[in-house]
């Protein structure tokens, strides 16, 4: 063990204390200085920081590290509560960095651009005040702007103060804790996402703040709020080259609100679809989850910031977040304005030749396609316009680069020598950035989709569909072989098979779109069966996960069922139940001969039970319910009351039902058209009041032909 450091500080009972993140870990330290051999193993050098313990009786206060030495330690600040002096206006540090958002072409700022080059040629341009440039997303601000003024915490707003007390009561050792710090895993391969990496530092910063505030009571817990309403009214800058730089921002003694509703966001586990399965290095405390609380406090740190400071890629990050834990109708719509303030969809584009990849630069693109994709998302399940176009986007893909990877220059470089032409890794190592490459580029064809299909003015044409349809089985067949679906590898990790699912099912839905909006504009013989397969494939896959739900047992997992099923389950079996009441063939599917009444029937009855599982307290639950009585009177009437089936002669060579050879259009026969009066079978006081939107398949229920 090495002792070439200063003598190491003792705990009561005699013993050597360990390093911050060996004791908020609760792990044996080996007391090396100056890293112990642990955290030099983890690479966290930086927080291996051994600290007296905190003395009963008012004993010496803690020796924190990493203080700033803009602000006052919170120490200093609950002395200041409990004797307060006269007023004062004591201004807050400059604000270094301080962005005044993106200015387009379209904005005012180009007419002063223009008039000051004018100028220029009178000498007189360096007595002009800055203009914001049009080349920079986030360019800095004037320098003869104010210092802001330090505003005490009991001189702010009740209800904030109330907000930011309520936030604080919630963390570990106090009044309402809702999470605990102590587990983890000693093993550094577990540490592969960028959460992991983060919340080893905010737990350190936390742990270090409710050190010195552990005897001063509700005092200490003010002082604290106002050391985070300070540090939080402070810029932050989205250019540093390493993450340590960007850590030092929002960590430490320069704790935010931000980093706060960050925390309780990952407690809960939202993150982006591979963080989410990876191992959660908090617990609620008792094992009791509380996404209710996590949910307020979250509101909470988002109001509170915003009360503070401007946009900042932190806080763009933890509105994502918040907007996925709480509802896709509500959308993330505060989350891109503050995108766009920032300029983050004008990020520059030098191609992978020139493009030097910093770790802000990757984070900003990562943070982006996430907004993209949840977009798209929102857009399938709610019918709204998109708020994220790509036509306004020159946001490059993030690379194929892993978390670990981006956070170390020499990883990185290794890394982005193992990159292929068009950013995919080599290596066929699973990363959250390969998911969201993937994810986004699905995501982009989407997104011309709704365009055509909210676009009411407009003239679709075959061929565009069509292209759009080849388009994406290029994108499908580009996506490195780690992360295409394999129905038989069973020897997968169920993380990563789970991944492979989601993206499989988003690659389908896709397909459905275009074929749909092919029957609707422009249907052609060849075209006959392929909703009607591409529905059964996507009901397929959604009901694998729900039949190995015990194998899928992982809560982040679980959390998406309900999603799985409204979004992709419900719309395909809308599309069977109306296969059940309009029958187009007989026997097995011409297209997919595992198609056939019997496992369509079997899979319906499968769907009613997933829609059963999702409990009355979630928040589709009201939706779930309606599909599961439709489906159950359709299997109940189709099984008592067979519908008549097709009649029309079979053509041999094209095996669609009621086609000629040399027909260009579909025609189809009156008995393939004909269906029971709904009234007779389903009355209207049962008759659910819902839809799907751009996946609504069961239209046929508002069909006025069919309660005629």
């Amino acid at each position: 063990m090495q002792q070439s450091g200063p003598a190491l500080p003792r705990r009561l009972n005699g013993r050597a204390a360990a390093c911050d993140p060996c004791r908020a870990r609760k792990l044996a330290c080996d007391h090396s200085q100056p890293v112990c051999k642990r955290c030099k193993k983890r690479g966290n050098d930086i927080n291996c920081v051994y600290r007296e313990p905190a003395l009963r009786g008012g004993g010496p206060r803690p020796r924190t590290a990493h203080k700033s030495p803009t602000t006052p330690s919170i120490p200093l600040r609950f002395e200041a509560l409990s004797h307060p002096a006269s007023p004062t206006n004591e201004a807050l540090p400059p604000a270094p960095g301080a962005t005044t958002g993106y200015w387009g072409l379209a904005s005012h700022a180009v007419v002063f651009d223009e008039a000051k080059q004018s100028l220029s040629m009178f000498s007189l341009s360096q007595q002009l005040p800055s203009i914001p440039s049009l080349s920079s997303p986030s360019p800095a601000a004037s320098s003869n702007r104010t210092a802001k003024s330090r505003v005490p915490f009991r001189e702010r707003p009740a209800p904030l103060r109330e907000m930011c007390l309520y936030v604080l009561r919630c963390l570990p050792g106090q009044a309402n804790e809702i999470m605990t710090f102590g587990s983890s895993t000693s093993d550094p391969s577990e540490l592969q996402t960028w959460g992991d990496i983060i919340v080893d530092r905010i737990t350190t910063s936390i742990l270090g703040c409710l050190d010195e505030i552990r005897h001063c009571g509700e005092g200490g817990l003010e002082a604290m709020a106002e050391m985070l309403c300070d540090n939080t009214a402070q810029p932050i800058r989205d250019d540093c080259e390493t993450h340590t730089e960007w850590l030092e921002q929002f960590t430490g003694q320069r704790l935010r609100w931000e980093t706060l509703g960050l925390l309780c966001l990952y407690l809960d586990r939202v993150s982006d679809m591979f963080d989410a399965v990876s191992y959660n290095r908090l617990e609620y405390a008792g094992d009791k989850p509380v996404p209710e609380i996590v949910l307020v406090c979250v509101k909470y740190c988002i109001e509170i910031a915003t009360s503070l400071t401007e946009a900042n890629v932190l806080l763009v990050d933890l509105c994502r977040r918040a907007a996925s834990q709480d509802s896709m109708v509500h959308g993330d719509g505060l989350a891109v304005t503050m995108a766009n303030f920032l300029g983050m969809h004008v990020q520059t584009n030098d191609g992978m030749d020139l493009y030097q990849p910093t770790f802000c630069s990757e984070y900003k693109r990562r943070l982006y396609a996430h907004l993209f994709i949840s977009d798209k998302l929102g857009v399938s399940f709610t019918g709204r316009p998109p708020i994220v176009s790509r036509r306004f986007n020159s946001t490059p893909l993030p690379l194929d680069i892993s978390d670990v990877d981006m956070c170390d220059p020499e990883r990185r470089s290794v890394a982005l020598s193992n990159l292929d032409s068009h950013g995919w890794s080599k290596s066929g190592i699973l990363c959250s950035a390969t998911v969201m490459r993937a994810r986004t580029m699905v995501a982009t064809i989407r997104d011309e989709l709704y365009e055509i299909a909210l676009d009411s003015t407009a003239r679709v044409r075959r061929e565009v569909l069509l292209d759009l349809y080849e388009r994406l089985e290029t994108v499908h067949q580009a996506f490195p072989e780690v992360l295409r679906y394999k129905p038989d590898d069973s020897d997968a990790k169920v993380s990563i098979q789970y991944i492979r699912i989601a993206c499989q099912l988003e690659i389908l839905q896709t397909q459905f779109f275009i074929r749909r909006l092919i029957h609707w504009h422009d249907p052609r013989p060849s075209d006959e069966g392929n909703v009607l397969d591409t529905s059964f494939a996507m009901l397929e896959l959604v009901l694998s996960i729900w039949v190995e739900r015990d194998r899928f047992a992982d809560s982040a997992m679980r959390r998406n069922f309900e999603w799985f099923v409204m979004e992709y389950g419900s719309p395909a079996g809308g599309v069977l139940c109306l296969e059940l009441l309009r029958p187009t063939f007989t026997g097995n599917h011409f297209k997919n001969s595992s198609v056939s009444r019997s496992s369509i029937i079997q899979n319906l009855t499968l769907l009613v039970g997933f829609l059963d599982w999702v409990k009355p307290s979630a928040p589709n639950s009201d939706l779930c319910a309606d599909c599961k009585l439709v489906i159950k009177r359709v299997l109940d009437h189709h099984l008592n009351n067979p519908a008549p089936m097709p009649t029309a002669a079979v053509d041999p060579s094209s095996q669609v039902i009621g086609l000629a050879s040399d027909e260009t259009q579909l025609q189809p026969s009156a008995s393939m058209n004909y269906v029971e009066p709904l009234d007779q079978w389903m009355p209207a006081e049962d008759m659910p009041i819902f839809n799907f939107q751009l996946m609504d398949t069961f239209d046929w229920l508002r069909n006025d032909d069919l309660r005629m």
